[in-house]
């Protein structure tokens, strides 16, 4: 077995060395050798996407890779929380429990395997999150390495399985079961993805979802789609964080996401210090946002808003609360899908979202629903309202079709618009008495 091949090829650590431990110096100058050993980890399905920010032309497109490995240098010691949940996504720690179950390393690598997994599990949730989830119908990582030999060789392989197992009964599921995450169709517990943004570097966004477990209906008794995250959405927070690089608008801009689902591209855009507002109007996924809010960090930067659009398009409390916000953009994903009378309730509600005139920017399916008509049903409404749009169509293939599209949506592809609006005239606005200012809470 795996242990009779360590003891053969190495000698196992003698109680004496594992009881000294190893100094910093020691496992700093081991790290390298330890990369270089480190097996790649197990399957479990989809942890992270990671895009490149691209250029505007392109609606932001660049390259997509899934599920990053980390790099020899982000192997440091010590580790704090983030260097070890950095780690804990890129899947180090199932690398390092793989090397220990596999044996047939060196024993001096295997000491610097065994501390470095005790660290970063110390420091990590989700580090131990990770060793506890099962991988299909075989057993989790960490029973294996509870059954191995070494067990009874070093105190800290002990100490580590006890540790994981201890989260047992509260772990969070930040990434949803296995099988869940296998594709990224289905609802889940959460998503993450890294946008590699060429002049300011990465930037990391985690939403929770709505779990099959949750309410699966909307407020008209339809299924609650907005609960998961969608290419377009992905595709919007890319193409609106190359605007932002590039300058098309200034970072001072108040903006709000309509239609915003999980928040996912709002919060992105919040990420990086803009004021935003993240819309929706089905009371589960209000307080979903309020989470994704908590979960980035962002109460400061970031706010929800309870937002029927059919009661924006009259004269009233919602529309002044609206008016008084003084957005400069307004930005959604797949909000237009059913046709000319649901483009035209969008296009009116940006028309009043920005009463003193500025940018909308939305990404819909074109292969979804009544997408092409929809597209230009959009257009003409928009026209009509004395708005210019430009349009350019952004492909989803390879990876990112295959994980978010998948066969629900094959051979997708999205427009983007952007669309520049004139102030409304002096009549239309409505900013009267009661309206308040920068929205403060979750309903407005």
């Amino acid at each position: 077995g795996p242990m009779a091949r360590l003891k053969k090829s190495h000698p196992a650590p003698s109680a004496k060395r594992v009881a000294m431990g190893l100094s910093p110096t020691q496992m700093s100058s081991s790290l390298h050798q330890l990369f270089n050993l480190l097996p790649s980890p197990r399957d479990v399905g989809v942890r992270v996407f990671k895009l490149e920010v691209g250029p505007t032309a392109a609606g932001g497109a660049g390259f997509t890779q899934l599920n990053p490995c980390a790099h020899e240098d982000e192997l440091v010691w010590p580790l704090n929380a983030q260097q070890a949940d950095h780690l804990a996504v890129c899947g180090v720690p199932l690398s390092l429990a793989g090397l220990l179950v596999d044996g047939g390393a060196p024993s001096l690598i295997l000491e610097v395997a065994i501390a470095y997994l005790h660290e970063v599990l110390t420091k990590s949730e989700r580090a131990r999150d990770m060793l506890n989830r099962r991988t299909g119908k075989s057993s989790c990582i960490l029973d294996q390495l509870a059954q191995h030999p070494l067990m009874e060789l070093h105190p800290k392989v002990v100490d580590l399985v006890r540790i994981c197992k201890q989260s047992r009964g509260n772990t969070k599921e930040w990434l949803g079961t296995q099988d869940e995450t296998r594709g990224w169709t289905r609802a889940v517990g959460s998503y993450e993805v890294w946008f590699d943004r060429p002049k300011c570097g990465l930037l990391k966004v985690v939403v929770g979802g709505m779990t099959l477990g949750m309410s699966a209906l909307d407020l008209g008794g339809k299924q609650l789609t907005g609960g998961r995250l969608w290419a377009g959405s992905i595709l919007l927070a890319r193409w609106v964080l190359s605007l932002l690089e590039e300058k098309v608008f200034a970072s001072d801009t108040r903006v709000m996401e309509i239609g915003a689902g999980t928040g996912f591209a709002g919060i992105a855009l919040a990420k990086t210090g803009v004021r935003t507002v993240l819309s929706e109007r089905e009371p589960a996924l209000l307080q979903l946002l309020q989470d994704n809010i908590s979960m980035n960090g962002l109460e400061q930067q970031c706010r929800v808003l309870d937002l029927d659009w059919n009661a924006l398009q009259q004269p009233g409390k919602i529309r002044r609360l609206v008016h008084a916000q003084r957005f400069g953009l307004v930005m959604g994903a797949d909000v237009v899908y059913e046709g000319e009378a649901h483009a035209k309730l969008v296009a009116n509600t940006v028309r009043h979202a920005l009463p003193q005139g500025g940018l909308a920017l939305l990404v819909n399916a074109r292969r979804h629903r009544r997408g092409s008509d929809s597209m230009s049903a959009l257009v003409a409404e928009f026209q009509q309202l004395e708005g210019t749009v430009k349009e350019l169509i952004i492909p989803v293939s390879g990876i990112l079709q295959e994980t978010v599209c998948g066969d629900f949506e094959p051979d997708q592809e999205y427009a983007a618009h952007i669309i520049t609006m004139p102030p409304l005239k002096t009549a239309q606005c409505d900013t009267s008495s009661g309206a308040r200012g920068y929205v403060s809470e979750c309903g407005g």
